[in-house]
């Protein structure tokens, strides 16, 4: 036969572990580090670093072609100049891609104008960003993938009045810009007058030259080194500034 235990310490039993459980409740509810973070934040804020801004225009406007031999199966074929797309009627020409010459980290700015009539109706407009020629031709729907789709480097927007300077919001990573024309009143006509990214870094200091004699190919492998550490340098330095926008912290 099993004990059983008179009520009464029954009842000091759930009394004292019902003070444990309080004591317990205020040890995990109090933040031992509040004043530390506070001082942490505010170290680290003072350390925060100002960002380098350069405003870069595109070199030219490209087409590209399929091409089994070229890597991941695209290459440039033509290129033809900037001023010949921003001069003409965006309607006639439908879709464009505009090379920067250079892979850059900051936030794209364009301009729209009228050029007859008046716009009576909204203009829709596709921009995907691309690193590499792949990334501007393959679509990236339907998509299926551990990876968000928002991560994906394309917007679709809507311009309701011009003339229009419209920056975009989310601060991208590319090389190259394909601006399709989705939509627009046939009562008026427009062109894309034009377009800038605002890079942005934190590096102020330019590394020491290679000595003359350093074999070309590391001197080549050393420049984009520095300018892939470069991109990284932001307010922190990142992991990396397409995608993985955390704090470098295994490699660092």
């Amino acid at each position: 036969m099993l004990y059983t235990p008179p009520n009464n310490y029954k009842m000091k039993f759930l009394s004292q572990l019902l003070t444990l459980m309080l004591l317990l409740n205020q040890v995990v509810a109090q933040d031992f580090y509040q004043k530390e973070r506070v001082i942490w934040l505010a170290k680290a804020v003072s350390f925060k670093p100002v960002l380098k801004e350069t405003v870069v225009k595109p070199k030219t406007a490209v087409t590209m072609v399929k091409d089994e031999k070229a890597f991941q199966g695209w290459r440039v074929d033509n290129t033809y100049s900037v001023d010949s797309v921003f001069s003409k009627s965006f309607k006639n020409q439908q879709t464009v891609i505009l090379d920067f010459g250079e892979h850059l980290t900051g936030h794209f700015t364009f301009t729209l104008q009228e050029i007859r009539g008046v716009a009576d109706a909204p203009t829709k407009l596709k921009f995907t960003f691309g690193e590499v020629p792949a990334e501007i031709n393959t679509p990236f729907d339907p998509f299926d993938a551990d990876l968000s789709r928002a991560w994906l480097q394309d917007e679709t927007i809507n311009i309701g009045e011009m003339p229009a300077t419209f920056t975009i919001a989310r601060r991208l990573a590319f090389r190259y810009v394909k601006i399709e024309l989705l939509g627009a009143s046939r009562y008026f006509d427009f062109k894309l007058s034009e377009a800038f990214c605002k890079a942005t870094t934190s590096a102020s200091i330019a590394p020491a030259k290679l000595t003359a004699t350093t074999d070309p190919l590391l001197v080549k492998i050393d420049q984009i080194g520095q300018n892939t550490l470069k991109e990284c340098m932001q307010t922190v330095y990142e992991d990396g500034p397409k995608r993985d926008r955390r704090l470098w912290i295994g490699d660092l």
